[in-house]
């Protein structure tokens, strides 16, 4: 389970960030979206809302998943 909230966290930030910056062109609800994304799953997934950016550090081993 340790491993499956940050992963899920990420994923579902991801799709967060996605759907408003496709719903809307307003700069300030997408930052602010952001804002919000990072203050929640920032503590226990170490906020790189982009899985690709997770996965690349995990393969050069500078991510670890406990």
């Amino acid at each position: 389970m340790k491993t499956v909230l940050p992963l899920l966290g990420e994923y579902l930030g991801t799709f967060l960030l996605v759907f408003v910056a496709l719903s809307t062109a307003n700069p300030l609800i997408l930052g602010g979206t952001l804002a919000v994304i990072l203050f929640l799953i920032g503590g226990f997934s170490g906020g790189f809302i982009n899985p690709a950016i997770s996965y690349a550090m995990y393969l050069q081993s500078k991510l670890t998943f406990q």
